[in-house]
């Protein structure tokens, strides 16, 4: 019965340190994995979604250029260009939804590519105008159709840039959060096994 009495107060004390111990593992191993997670999903999707939106811009100046070019080959030019942008912001775009994990962040994705399809269609009609040299249906066209469908489709990729940003502010709060409990765990374990110990002694 003595033993067990002796091995009391050395279990109780083996198990507050676990505690410690394991506080501060498991908060680490959290911490970890989200900075990790951070470092090679998050970051990369803002990036392109940057690119991706520079690359839609891009496109839509070398659409004016092109309908206001002076003369062909100037107007060949700036149709490659429209072309090449826009081949490369799709590449961005597709990138990004390889990191998508979450339903909204899909639904958003896919909603913003149906509109992108859609305003393409309505820029190859436009480009089509302008082959046939109708500068004045192709100017139309853009007025009437493409630059109200392109104001949504900003505005949805906008959601798309600020969903994807949000995602990323809430994962570094949890990191904090994770922080700051495993520190404060950490603190009262220690304050108990402190405390343990000076009434064992005492009370020896």
């Amino acid at each position: 019965m003595k033993t067990i009495r002796y091995l009391k107060p050395v279990i109780t004390t083996f198990l507050l340190l676990f505690l410690v111990a394991a506080t501060g593992v498991l908060g680490d191993i959290y911490s970890y994995r989200t900075s990790k997670e951070i470092a090679n999903e998050t970051l990369p999707s803002l990036a392109h979604l940057t690119m991706a939106n520079q690359y839609r811009g891009q496109g839509f100046l070398h659409l004016i250029l092109a309908l206001n070019a002076t003369d062909n080959t100037e107007y060949r030019q700036q149709r490659e260009k429209i072309f090449y942008y826009s081949e490369q912001g799709s590449k961005e775009l597709y990138a990004y939804k390889e990191g998508l994990t979450s339903i909204n962040s899909l639904r958003i994705f896919d909603q913003v590519m149906a509109e992108r399809e859609t305003n393409t269609k309505v820029r190859d009609e436009i480009m089509a105008y302008a082959d046939a040299d109708d500068r004045g249906s192709a100017m139309k066209t853009l007025n009437e159709k493409l630059l109200p469908m392109y104001d949504q489709y900003l505005n949805n990729a906008q959601k798309m840039m600020d969903n994807a940003s949000k995602e990323g502010l809430a994962q570094a709060e949890s990191i904090r959060y994770i922080s700051l409990w495993s520190m404060v765990l950490t603190v009262i374990s220690s304050l108990m096994i402190f405390i343990f110990g000076f009434f064992l002694g005492y009370t020896r």
